[in-house]
C-alpha cells in the first residue's frame, strides 16, 4: 500500500463506541457465549473491552500480532507475544478493530485453533470486503476501500500523513490544506500544532 495515494477516515471515539455496541448487539443475538474473549493486538484491545462490557464477559486476554505499522504494512504477520493462559475445551471470541486484508485475523484463529478450544468466532468493528478473511461478526462493512484511523492510533498515523506533504518551512495552513486534498482529513490548528511539536522532540 503506498500512503501517498490513499484517502482516510478518521473514526471518533462516539462512533467507535457504537460500532463496539452494534457489534456487542450483533454476538448476543447470534446466541454465541464466549467464555473468553480475545483481543487481537494493538487494535483489538479497546475494541475487546467494550464487547467484554456489553456481553458481561470478565475473562478477556490478547495476543499481541505485528503486521500493520503507521498507515504502512510491514513483514508478514506474525505472533509477537502468544496467549498466556489456556483455552482448551473453551468458546472463545477473537476482537480486533478491522479486517484490512485479513491475514491477521487469519494468523490468530490459526494459532488459537491449535490450543485446542471448544469453538471459536470472529469479530471487528469494521469489515473491509478486500479482506480475504470474513469475520463471524462485524458492526459495520466498508466497501469502498481507505485507510482507516482509530482514535486510539491518532497519533500514530497522522505523524505519517504530515510527513508525506511537509516541506521545508511550510507554513501550519498549507498542511493543513494539504492533508484534506491528499487524504481527505480535517484537524483543527490547535492539534496540528500539537502533533508536529510532538513530531519535533521525536525527531520524524
Amino acid at each position: 500500500m503506498q500512503v501517498g495515494i490513499l484517502k482516510v477516515e478518521i473514526i471518533t471515539w462516539n462512533k467507535a463506541y457504537r460500532l463496539g455496541k452494534t457489534l456487542s448487539r450483533k454476538i448476543k443475538k447470534s446466541g454465541y457465549k464466549p467464555d473468553i474473549v480475545v483481543a487481537i493486538g494493538r487494535g483489538g484491545y479497546v475494541p475487546a473491552r467494550i464487547v467484554c462490557d456489553f456481553l458481561s464477559i470478565m475473562n478477556l486476554t490478547g495476543v499481541a500480532v505485528e503486521h500493520w505499522g503507521a498507515a504502512e504494512k510491514k513483514e508478514k504477520a506474525k505472533i509477537t507475544a502468544p496467549l498466556n493462559i489456556k483455552i482448551k475445551n473453551k468458546n472463545v471470541l477473537i476482537i480486533d478493530d478491522i479486517t484490512d486484508t485479513g491475514e491477521t485475523m487469519d494468523v490468530v484463529v490459526k494459532y488459537l485453533k491449535r490450543q485446542k478450544p471448544r469453538n471459536i468466532k470472529t469479530g471487528v468493528l469494521e469489515h473491509k470486503t478486500a479482506s480475504f478473511f470474513i469475520p463471524d461478526f462485524f458492526a459495520h462493512k466498508i466497501v469502498k476501500w481507505r485507510w482507516i484511523t482509530y482514535p486510539w492510533a491518532r497519533y500514530e498515523d497522522l505523524p505519517v500523513f504530515i510527513s508525506k506533504i511537509r516541506k521545508k518551512r511550510m507554513q501550519t495552513e498549507n498542511i493543513r490544506a494539504g492533508l484534506e486534498k491528499k487524504f481527505g482529513i480535517r484537524i483543527c490548528k490547535k492539534e496540528l500544532k500539537e502533533i508536529m511539536d510532538d513530531m519535533v522532540g521525536d525527531k520524524i
